[in-house]
């Protein structure tokens, strides 16, 4: 049986307090953050699952070999990981390892800063820390053009959903009434 694990997760308010706190914001998100995790060979039999590709033919036994969301342990696995990363790399980058660990809410990395230059430094090595441990950030957006040129990254929309929450520049909250 694989446990849940304690909750490692960052306060998701002081997250977004952060994020919003500065003049220049970045987010990102983790690449199938679950998939870049390996099971241990001892506890890959706990995900079995059956599948076929024809109803009319029994069902094959498969395993899974990597952290699969809906699991109870992979969350807190996740950020273990990500953390104890973070924590190999504080000596070449001591900000970045910080930002990882604190500007983190699952696979979302949200942060801010108050120059263009700090942002893109930053972020460029909590892009490399993460990478270290096959973690590959993608989706980053920013309210400043300057951030994501440096990065070549190709603005795609104005206004961006991070962690269920709209913003350009500012809160957003759509309602569904139904």
């Amino acid at each position: 049986m694989l446990l849940k694990g304690p909750d490692l997760l960052s306060s998701l308010p002081a997250v977004l307090c952060r994020f919003r706190h500065r003049q220049v914001a970045i987010a990102g998100d983790i690449r199938e953050m679950y998939h870049q995790l390996n099971i241990r060979e001892e506890d890959r039999q706990v995900q079995r699952f059956l599948y076929r590709t024809d109803p009319s033919t029994k069902p094959e036994i498969f395993v899974m070999d990597v952290a699969i969301f809906g699991s109870t342990c992979s969350p807190c696995s996740a950020n273990f990981v990500k953390n104890k990363n973070a924590e190999e790399w504080k000596d070449e980058y001591p900000e970045a390892a910080t930002a990882v660990v604190e500007n983190h809410y699952v696979d979302d990395y949200l942060d801010s800063r108050d120059t263009e230059e700090d942002m893109t430094k930053l972020a460029t090595d909590v892009w490399s820390v993460q990478a270290a441990a096959g973690f590959e950030l993608l989706n980053w957006r920013s309210n400043s053009e300057k951030v994501l040129k440096d990065f070549s990254i190709d603005k795609e929309s104005q206004v961006e959903r991070v962690l269920r929450v709209y913003a350009n520049n500012t809160f957003i909250f759509h309602q569904n009434n139904t």
